[in-house]
């Protein structure tokens, strides 16, 4: 007998089918594409979509569960079912600055640092920004790394992400609008390549996160379907079948099952590493949305607490914070200690560690004074 070796060669060239989303002053186009894990095969089809009045206005996303729930009717009306989407933005709220940094910072350093320094370029702006970043090479000075930021209104990414939750599909890219082509289902189709090939720029969880997924998302459902186990079971019962017979069998025919009961045990291993990682992925994610969530609050006290107090520095070390900044009167800076004491975020509140008055300044003739609050936020909230 000939031994029924489990497929697993297979998953890879399976077909799948990613969509790329165009979202434009013009209008939403939409491409398809067919390829299997490791390469793309060519175009489904490609159109613009006749959307109903106030869900698409001028290239930002108002409606994106209304969005997400007729796409997903959409797709199923025509018999598909995408595997994930990868989004192209309207880049007209999008913003670039070029930073520099120590050299030889950690990729969670350079990724705090890169958001602190735009909090500050951007401190005038309410909206909290998503960030992607370059490295640009040749800096002028040895010690240092100079970095082009890319930023975007977090609300814009989460309105698309809140789309494709309710379509039912994971989103791997989402990227600002820059049209490489005439066409804007060009346009389009330039976006679903995405799931192939590394994008200049992702607002999603930063490229470390994607350095995990190889090929992207692909891997994630090979190993839920591995790590089930059932297709290990099947090899280790023909196996034990096999020695039952091993008398009448080839001898070939027996190393070829033990070959094949092998390769089954190394594919598991592997699916099993890499739901590991998607599980430890997941953690990661978690726990920097819950750094976000209190970013955005103390951001927002900070915002509109302007009337009497200027901040100058903001920083946070793991979970060490503090503020730096000078006020016309020390009941400005009790004031704003108040309203930040009265946010759900912190371990230790935050206290007055630095308050001193500076000599008056010359253009007002008023004097000022100078304080630092520090505190400490809660871990794994």
């Amino acid at each position: 007998m000939h031994w029924p070796v489990c497929q697993f060669r297979h998953f890879h060239s399976r077909r799948v089918y990613v969509v790329g989303l165009d979202v434009g002053p013009e209008g939403c186009h939409l491409a398809v594409l067919e390829g299997t894990l490791k390469r793309p095969i060519g175009v489904v089809w490609a159109e613009q979509l006749c959307l109903p009045d106030g869900w698409v206005v001028r290239g930002e996303v108002l409606q994106p569960l209304a969005f997400g729930r007729w796409l997903r009717a959409y797709f199923r009306a025509k018999g598909y079912q995408p595997e994930a989407v990868c989004i192209n933005l309207n880049d007209a709220s999008v913003s670039e600055h070029t930073v520099a940094l120590t050299s030889g910072l950690s990729r969670d350093d350079v990724v705090f640092q890169l958001q602190a320094e735009l909090q500050t370029l951007l401190f005038n702006q309410a909206q909290l920004r998503c960030v992607d970043f370059d490295v640009i090479e040749g800096a002028a000075e040895p010690e240092k790394q100079l970095y082009l930021v890319h930023a975007m209104p977090c609300e814009d990414v989460q309105a698309v992400q809140h789309m494709a939750e309710a379509a039912g599909w994971p989103v791997l890219v989402v990227a600002p609008r820059r049209p490489a082509v005439a066409s804007p289902c060009g346009t389009a189709y330039l976006a679903a390549l995405g799931a192939w090939r590394e994008t200049a720029v992702n607002f999603l969880q930063h490229r470390s996160i994607q350095d995990l997924l190889v090929p992207r998302l692909w891997w994630w459902h090979v190993g839920l379907s591995v790590a089930s186990g059932g297709c290990l079971a099947v090899i280790a019962i023909g196996v034990l079948s096999c020695l039952s017979d091993v008398a009448q069998e080839d001898a070939a025919e027996v190393v070829a099952s033990a070959r094949a009961y092998e390769e089954a045990q190394q594919a598991h291993r592997q699916a099993n590493a890499t739901q590991e990682r998607g599980v430890a992925q997941l953690r990661w994610v978690q726990s920097r949305q819950s750094e976000l969530s209190q970013s955005s609050q103390w951001h927002r006290v900070l915002s509109q607490s302007a009337q009497g107090v200027w901040v100058v520095r903001v920083k946070q070390h793991g979970a060490r914070w503090t503020v730096e900044g000078e006020a016309l009167s020390p009941e400005h800076v009790q004031q704003l200690r108040e309203q930040l004491k009265a946010l759900d975020i912190w371990m230790q509140v935050p206290e007055l560690q630095q308050l001193q008055i500076l000599p008056a300044v010359a253009r007002t003739g008023l004097p000022v004074w100078q304080f630092r609050l520090e505190a400490d936020l809660k871990v794994g909230r």
